[in-house]
């Protein structure tokens, strides 16, 4: 597989597509023409805003270092001038024959239905709409990041993390904070439970709702790189929000919404808002609350609510009930789940509303 170079501010062509000097993506250089595209890194770059960028999530950072190991020996360090392969999301050759299951997989993992597709003018990129895989109805990034609603009883971290590495002989006013790729020491709470190369949920106890439980803020997901006894040393590979010494690590859950999927209409079951995972006042599209309806009533990730007013009597007849809010479900525990406001037709959500759910999940 051959490499390109950009020598100066001259342009060499590859393959047959030239691409401009200053051109900080040189996306027309393939290595391979139907899957991959050159990104050539400049100050400030990082795995997690590459995939971003290209691939439309963060969480899909390890993909790009997977293809790039050749370059890349750390995947928290990056330089200027390193040139990197990087998976096309969803242009396709339209002369090309049909798309590798390697290629197709990337393409279809985690597009939410929100994906807005890239446009060029080129016929030799053009969109092939037929072949682009199902939108996925909850990604593993909306699982992860939405926390969850659970007794302090029930949650057994096996370990927090307790120090960030970051030796200076500099003397700090504040304690650096912890970013991406960061290497951090965690505490294992029975040592011989932990081995390298575990993952971890990283979370942060939040307010209680009772008599539901405490709020179980998810920041992160780290890696196991070492142990040392009762010591392991972590690598953060993925950020939620803070991540903090004292943050709990749980063992990484289960995620399986299949692609493709979409909840059909459906009616009957009932249950009331408990709360929000912020405590701002005005609630918005992309919030996360927390119903009292979970597993056990029968919900999973994928079910759509409304929120509502009830009808009332007023002085001049009866007030038909209000349609405020719709809901969809990105994590369910055993007696709570979690959603997030995919819709706003009043600004009068709040907790203790009630909800009903319209569309159920096959």
């Amino acid at each position: 597989m051959k490499a390109t170079w950009i020598v100066g501010a001259a342009a060499i062509a590859v393959l047959g597509v030239s691409a401009p000097a200053d051109a900080q993506v040189v996306s027309e250089e393939r290595v391979n023409r139907d899957s991959l595209q050159v990104h050539q890194v400049r100050r400030g770059d990082t795995l997690w805003d590459l995939s971003r960028q290209y691939l439309r999530d963060p969480l899909r950072w390890s993909e790009i270092f997977q293809l790039n190991r050749d370059v890349v020996a750390n995947p928290h360090w990056i330089y200027p001038a390193e040139r990197l392969r990087i998976p096309i999301l969803a242009a396709r050759d339209a002369t090309a024959g049909p798309a590798s299951s390697w290629s197709e997989q990337l393409v279809e993992e985690d597009r939410t239905i929100f994906f807005v597709p890239e446009t060029r003018t080129s016929t030799e990129h053009r969109l092939r709409l037929a072949q682009l895989a199902p939108a996925v109805t909850v990604t593993r990034g909306d699982y992860l990041r939405a926390g969850f609603v659970s007794s302090d009883g029930l949650i057994a971290p096996v370990g927090r993390l307790a120090e960030l590495i970051s030796p200076s002989i500099v003397p700090l006013r504040i304690a650096p904070q912890i970013q991406i790729y960061d290497r951090v020491y965690m505490t294992i709470a029975q040592p011989g439970t932990v081995e390298a190369g575990d993952r971890f949920l990283l979370v942060r106890e939040g307010r209680w709702i009772r008599p539901y439980g405490r709020i179980f803020n998810t920041t992160g997901v780290a890696s196991v790189a070492e142990i040392n006894g009762d010591v392991a040393t972590v690598v953060i590979e993925e950020m939620y929000g803070v991540v903090s010494v004292g943050d709990g690590a749980l063992p990484m859950p289960q995620f399986g919404v299949p692609a493709g999927v979409r909840a059909s209409s459906s009616a009957g079951l009932e249950g009331q808002i408990i709360a929000f995972q912020s405590e701002h006042a005005l609630k918005n599209i992309e919030d996360i609350a927390y119903l009292d309806l979970g597993s056990a009533s029968g919900v999973v990730e994928g079910d759509e609510f409304v929120a509502i007013l009830p009808a009332v009597q007023r002085a001049w007849g009866v007030r038909p009930e209000i349609e405020v809010a719709r809901l969809r479900v990105i994590r369910a525990a055993d007696r709570t789940a979690a959603v997030r406001v995919i819709g706003l037709e009043q600004p009068a959500l709040q907790a203790g509303m009630p909800v009903r759910l319209v569309a159920k999940m096959p």
